[in-house]
């Protein structure tokens, strides 16, 4: 037996600032539009790593323990060259393609003026740390493997002001926007199991039965702590329309006032140039979202995932070995963003007919799709209010993946290699329940599972060894297709025909997208990272689809030879990608438009041939 300090690291890595200054060629000759002065963007994010362990060995265990941490700063800057007193951007609607000057497009109306409440600067940071124990413990046939870890995460927004700017944020009192620290984004702690199992079935070593059952926490660093910093949620942008009047390329306003100047867009100032800002929020913090309390703290309030598997291998002969296997995830501990500011009561209902060109998902053009909702007018007016809950709160949500693995691998007497596999699986969500959209619970819609088939993969690789250091080999994949993802935006076409109620009337927010399918469900679509605008702990993205395209089936060979000469070798080879010249789509378009549907964006390179050469000596 014997005990050995394992190793100890300890680190630091660092993202250097980096700032992207673009430079814009200049829309009129002999002047620049300013848009050097703003695109300055930078990220600094010093990083402090540290990690130790020890193991204990003996004739059956192998028991190890250790610890891990990161300290992580993360840092946004936007900034710019010019000084505080001309942070805009002029932006011309039209150029006259021979001068490059801008074109007369009447009445002097010329494109926007473009505000920057620059510079922009935010602060968050994180403080992870994991304490592990694990021991491999053979008793007779059986050998297991025992876990269990120690997880913390610890999130903050350190107290800073806002820079100084013209426009930049600022506290009702004209002081620059200052922020106290903020503790507790988040502060999770966790204790995850770990179970390994193996078993000798006949005592031969030929025969092996596995099983796997662990938890694991999503990771989370500094992107609580980023939702929730003022700073980093100042409206830094805005748009205002300007009327060149005296056609002198100079927008005649005061950039200071933020209402309209031209007097016919709702002010009472004339003689200006300048309409009014397009964001009201414009050099103010935006962030509309709170959480649950105690949501961010505490024991086992993290996202997580079940991860669990059985799988036999088996040696065929002495050459060849079989290895078929389950696996299951299961996610847990869902948000959902609740809009305080909004009831189920604040939406109606509406239909539309399936548009023209949706023969191609199996419905007929002019039939009515049902059951959508949107928001009212009244409900659209109000500020969005975000509370960040637990989806215990509304009701179950789960969402799960099952697969199956078939793997073999060999070799011949004369050198033939071959192996592969097969692989499947179907992944399914389920969100029947309601938080402020009864649409979020519709059938077909809360409850979805994608296919087998599009999700099962072969492949399968191989190589041949022939006379005179001359080789081939192979591979082979056959995937499944790309989805038909139809996202369809209601309410903008005269032949969506829309129903409010059962009455023709016009969606109040002007377009609504919904997901046209093959079963005519029309929802809006699943996308289960969004949490309304909270960017943390997120799962895979998800949304179903009943049809894809045809399979990508690909071949690739390479035929390569070694020449000796003396004590120098020469190994050349021709690749061969694509022997069926296939052009299998491997990209579509998410928008559905009736003229060419699917929309294809992508598909398979060509046949290609590629020669090379290794120099060995």
């Amino acid at each position: 037996m014997g005990t050995a300090l394992q190793h100890v690291d300890v680190g630091h890595h660092s993202y250097t600032p980096f700032f992207n200054w673009r430079s814009y060629a200049s829309a009129i000759p002999g002047r620049e539009d300013c848009g050097p002065c703003l695109g300055g963007t930078g990220h600094d994010m010093p990083t402090e790593v540290f990690r130790a362990s020890m193991s204990y060995v003996t004739g059956s265990h192998n028991f190890k323990v250790g610890v891990n941490g990161r300290w992580a700063t993360e840092q946004h800057e936007q900034s710019r060259l010019a000084s505080n007193a001309w942070p805009i951007r002029l932006l011309f609607f039209g150029l006259n393609p021979a001068t490059g000057v801008p074109a007369d497009l009447g009445g002097g109306l010329v494109g926007y003026v473009s505000q920057y409440a620059t510079p922009k600067a935010s602060l968050q940071e994180s403080f992870d740390l994991g304490f592990y124990a694990q021991d491999q413990w053979t008793i007779d046939r059986l050998t297991l493997n025992l876990g269990v870890r120690y997880d913390r995460i610890n999130g903050w927004v350190p107290a800073q002001t806002a820079p100084t700017g013209r426009w930049t944020a600022r506290n009702p009192d004209g002081t620059p926007l200052a922020t106290e620290r903020i503790d507790n984004l988040p502060n999770f702690q966790d204790i995850t199991p770990r179970l390994g199992i193996a078993y000798d079935l006949r005592g031969d070593g030929r025969t092996a039965i596995k099983a796997t059952l662990g938890k694991y926490v999503m990771p989370v660093g500094s992107a609580i702590a980023e939702a929730v910093n003022p700073l980093e949620n100042v409206r830094s942008f805005t748009n205002r329309l300007w009327f060149d009047f005296d056609q002198n390329l100079i927008p005649n306003c005061d950039l200071d006032n933020f209402s309209d100047q031209t007097g016919f867009l709702g002010g009472s100032t004339f003689g200006g140039e300048c309409g009014p800002i397009l964001h009201p929020q414009f050099g103010t913090a935006t962030r509309t979202l709170s959480f649950a309390p105690g949501l961010l703290e505490g024991w086992g309030n993290r996202q997580y995932q079940w991860q669990t598997s059985v799988s036999i291998q088996h040696e065929l002969t002495d050459n060849w070995s079989i290895e078929a296997g389950w696996y299951r995830t299961q996610y847990g501990n869902f948000l959902v963003g609740d809009d305080l500011n909004v009831t189920p009561d604040d939406f109606v209902e509406f239909s539309i007919a399936a548009p023209p060109g949706s023969e191609a998902l199996g419905l007929t053009p002019g039939e009515r799709i049902g059951g959508l909702y949107t928001k009212t007018a009244e409900a659209l007016a109000r500020p969005e209010n975000f509370l960040v809950q637990s989806a215990d709160v509304h009701g179950d949500m789960g969402q799960k993946y099952n697969g199956f693995d078939v793997n073999f691998d060999g070799r011949f007497d004369n050198g033939l290699t071959l192996g592969g596999g097969l692989s499947t699986g179907s992944r399914s969500f389920n969100e029947c329940f309601v938080v402020d959209s009864p649409m979020r619970a519709r059938p077909g819609f809360c409850e979805q599972s994608e296919p087998w088939g599009p999700l099962t993969q072969f492949k399968v690789n191989g190589s041949v060894p022939l006379p005179y250091d001359t080789q081939v080999s192979f591979v082979f994949q056959s995937l499944g297709g790309q989805p038909w993802i139809s996202q369809y935006r209601a309410g903008g076409a005269v032949s969506d025909e829309v129903l409010i109620d059962g009455q023709p009337g016009a969606i109040p927010s002007g377009t609504e997208t919904i997901l046209l399918s093959p079963s005519g469900r029309g929802v809006n679509s699943l996308n289960t990272n969004s949490l309304n605008k909270v960017p943390y702990g997120t799962q895979f993205y998800f949304q179903a689809s009943d049809l894809y395209e045809p399979r990508l089936n690909q071949l690739d060979l390479r035929f390569a030879k070694i020449f000796n000469a003396g004590n120098a070798r020469i190994r050349g080879w021709v690749d061969l990608f694509n022997v069926f010249n296939a052009n299998s789509v491997t990209s579509i378009g998410s928008s559905f438009n009736p003229l060419n549907y699917p929309e294809v964006t992508a598909v398979m390179g060509g046949r290609m041939i590629k020669v090379g050469a290794q120099f060995d000596f």
